[in-house]
């Protein structure tokens, strides 16, 4: 039952138009910035923002050749490829601006204010209708008819103002979070850059040195389990940890695995230069991995969290692009190549001074990536009851319900 006032419509029957941008050799009309026009395209697109780097440049021949899909400001940008649904409203500085592969609705706003309709395109009811109508997550792509249909229970615009205005307290924490969480990242790289390159000092004594990564690791090679029956672990890309490894079905029991054990350095040979490196916790002591994912027990006079800090930085790993094998998209480095790289390394003290020093930047970064995951969190569940008029706006509730 629709609350009263309200009406069950789609976003077709409230917009104006409904289009796409170019999508035919859009690059044939790029060109430099400084003479260019603006042109959105999905990596400008993010939810309820515009991300105002990256931009394409179209040349005025090319701009007007595609004046169906200039924007006016009010209009709602979608996403329609990779993260289909994602919307942000195009405000006004940016009115006049192309548009490339997205989709664009216009609003009628007699009928529908344009920031609740990005909200509700951004919201579970709109990206659940985006995701059915595509046939899931395989093909990640939206087309216009598809936006179209998607169904929503409409308010009044007085009670959709009041519905942005409560969100919108929202979104503002929420980008103040994120913002957080780069300056937190920016302020973790600076350090990092600084205390494992030696530029800054924590022990101005000791006496760093060149040491071959043979001297500070080696190789564990336990006999485990067959594929088969392995409990197994996969290392996540950039630095982001071990996990145990979801298979859809069972492995072969030809497939030699190895005992894993908490503690132990393990990485990817195929994506050493994507930084799959990790320390084994605890909760997967015992697991197992095949010797594409070799596992290292630490020597004494060495921190481990010193080490993965150290060969976690892009700037280590990236410089290894001689050591790889294989073809372009199988590139692997073996252990033996990985034990002679030579690193400069500091006291044992010095290690677990610096890797105290990163432990506290990471734990500052992860306190507000947990702020934001419960920040967005809250807002979803939010959306979900005043998009469906299950909780109620002051303007929607009755004379009774405000006096109780």
């Amino acid at each position: 039952m629709l609350p009263k006032g309200w009406k069950e419509t789609t976003v077709g029957e409230v917009c104006s138009t409904v289009s796409v941008g170019i999508v035919v050799n859009p690059s044939h009309y790029y060109v430099d910035p400084s003479v260019g026009i603006k042109a959105f395209r999905s990596q400008n697109v993010r939810e309820n923002h515009v991300n105002e780097e990256n931009w394409a440049y179209l040349s005025e021949e090319g701009h007007r050749k595609n004046a169906k899909s200039i924007l006016a400001e009010g209009d709602v940008a979608v996403v329609r490829t990779g993260y289909p649904g994602t919307a942000c409203v195009v405000p006004a500085h940016l009115a006049g601006v192309n548009c490339i592969d997205i989709l664009f609705a216009r609003p009628d706003k007699s009928l529908i204010l344009p920031e609740y309709l990005c909200e509700l395109t951004n919201s579970d009811l709109g990206k659940k209708q985006i995701l059915n109508e595509q046939g899931g997550l395989a093909q990640k792509h939206l087309n216009v008819s598809a936006y179209e249909k998607l169904s929503f229970p409409l308010p009044s615009l007085v009670e959709q103002q009041e519905v942005v205005d409560m969100l919108t307290t929202w979104n503002r924490s929420i980008g103040t979070i994120k913002k957080l969480i780069l300056i937190s990242k920016k302020q973790k790289q600076s350090l990092s850059l600084k205390l494992l390159s030696g530029r800054h000092r924590l022990q101005d004594r000791a006496v760093w040195k060149s040491l071959a990564v043979k001297e500070l690791i080696v190789e564990s090679r336990l006999i485990g389990a067959k594929g088969d029956t392995a409990k197994k672990i996969t290392v996540k890309l950039y630095g982001k940890g071990v996990v145990p490894k979801s298979e859809r079905r069972s492995g072969s029991d030809s497939t030699q695995y190895y005992q894993r054990c908490a503690g132990q350095f393990i990485y990817s040979k195929l994506d050493f230069l994507n930084g799959a490196f990790g320390i084994i916790p605890p909760e997967l002591d015992g697991y197992e991995s095949t010797l594409d994912l070799p596992a290292f027990d630490f020597l004494p006079g060495v921190d481990p969290r010193w080490f993965l800090y150290y060969v976690s930085r892009e700037a280590f790993y990236k410089d290894q692009l001689g050591l790889a094998n294989g073809g372009r998209k199988a590139r692997r480095v073996n252990p033996a190549d990985l034990l002679h790289i030579v690193l400069n390394v500091p006291s044992i003290d010095e290690q677990r001074a610096i890797a105290d020093v990163m432990d506290l930047a990471t734990q500052e970064e992860e306190k507000w990536k947990a702020m934001l995951v419960a920040l967005e969190t809250e807002k979803r569940e939010l959306m979900s009851v005043l998009l469906n008029g299950e909780r109620r706006t002051r303007s929607g509730l009755t004379p009774e319900l405000m006096s109780a």
